[in-house]
């Protein structure tokens, strides 16, 4: 990267970063927390980046506040210390090696379980999530780590919006806690390049990643009018005591194949179950932002950049819990077995999307699901509705953002 002519641009990080626990650092640091964008004023050293808080207005554009500044790793420092932790961890965990080698490359999906929703949208996300993450290099997870144009190509080949499924075999898989996860780390970066975008409207959508989301999703409604979720569309037929535009918005498969065109594309998600095509449509998300509310999006982490691309920009918060007893203290019918499932699961969507996550809540033994619920209406509460950012392959000059 030329050191001079980009310089000042912004980054958003994507970890944790506590300066005062840095006894490395040549000056006063600065600490940054997961999601926040700073600007880099400086790429001085190839060890550490010089930067600092700024403001953003939408007429006169991007200014830095020099008073507020200080240091932080640059990428190849962090990811000098991801390699040295990756070697560590390989040689504690060799003993795992042959047994990971004996087990199924590619497990077989979970079941979903059968209630009055099996022939909803819910089955579409479910199964497009599954297929996602059992495709996804990150699921063995002591393979030594491929390059980033190897992920770039993964992504690439699942970011289609369109799945055609069946029923789940009903067949379940087990997965070990001591297996070590820390070779994905070579694919998670510590900043990214980001641009700001002005967003207008203060009701962005709201995007869960995790096995939580309907019930989170069921606990915002219950605490606040302000949340409403998106109605999907379908083909399939009315039943008795369903309403249109509450339950589903009915329509045709001339109606999808108009709207899943490249050119126009309307449809943020879609598939098709037992014969019938499912989707969410921009105009159900745009209907609940125009009534002043925050939309509820039931889509999986690969359909977030067509959100983007209607210049939609949602937050989306990654639920992220570590212990497989949290889910069977929250949840007695769950075995220990389908616990440990749930966690390699989020794990997954962690590694594959981190990057797209305005927010990551850390679950601890100690925290209730009402924890949860509290921890998301706090971040709406005080996120900047003002800014809304897209990510960029190189960094972008801040006389280069959108006003």
């Amino acid at each position: 990267m030329d050191k001079s002519s980009r310089v000042p641009f912004l980054i958003r990080s994507l970890i944790n970063y506590e300066a005062s626990k840095d006894h490395s650092l040549p000056a006063k640091g600065y600490s940054l927390h997961f999601g926040e964008i700073v600007a880099v004023i400086d790429c001085f050293d190839d060890n550490w980046w010089k930067v600092c808080t700024y403001s953003f207005d939408p007429k006169t554009g991007v200014t830095v506040n020099l008073n507020e500044c200080g240091l932080i790793p640059s990428l190849k420092r962090h990811n000098k210390k991801i390699i040295k932790k990756y070697h560590r961890n390989i040689e504690w965990n060799t003993d795992l090696t042959e047994e990971q080698e004996s087990n199924e490359d590619v497990p077989p999906p979970m079941p979903l379980e059968k209630s009055k929703y099996q022939n909803s949208l819910k089955n579409i996300t479910q199964l497009t999530e599954d297929k996602t993450l059992r495709s996804s290099l990150a699921y063995r997870t002591l393979d030594l780590p491929v390059s980033r144009s190897n992920l770039s190509q993964l992504n690439n080949s699942n970011n289609s919006s369109v799945a055609t499924f069946s029923e789940s075999p009903s067949k379940t898989y087990g997965s070990k806690d001591s297996v070590n996860s820390d070779s994905s780390l070579f694919n998670r970066q510590a900043y990214q390049y980001v641009k700001l975008i002005n967003c207008e409207n203060e009701n962005q959508p709201l995007v869960v990643l995790g096995f939580l989301r309907y019930r989170i999703y069921e606990a915002l409604k219950l605490h606040s009018e302000n949340y409403e979720s998106v109605v999907a569309h379908t083909t399939r037929a009315m039943r008795q005591d369903e309403i249109d535009g509450r339950d589903y918005h009915y329509t045709t498969e001339d109606f999808f194949n108009r709207e899943t065109h490249a050119r126009k594309q309307g449809f943020i998600q879609w598939g098709r179950y037992r014969d019938n095509l499912y989707g969410t449509h921009v105009s159900a998300i745009k209907n609940i932002i125009n009534n002043n509310k925050c939309p509820l999006l039931d889509i999986t982490g690969e359909a977030l950049p067509n959100l983007q691309r209607h210049r939609i920009y949602p937050h989306v918060v990654l639920i992220k819990i570590s212990s497989h007893k949290w889910i069977q203290n929250d949840d007695n019918t769950k075995s220990e077995g389908q616990a440990r499932d749930l966690i390699m699961k989020t794990k997954r969507l962690e590694e594959l999307y981190t990057q797209n996550c305005t927010k990551v809540i850390e679950v601890s033994a100690e925290h209730e699901f009402e924890d949860i619920v509290d921890a998301i209406i706090r971040y709406l509460q005080d996120v900047k509705h003002t800014d809304a950012w897209k990510s960029s392959e190189v960094p972008v000059n801040i006389s280069d953002h959108s006003v």
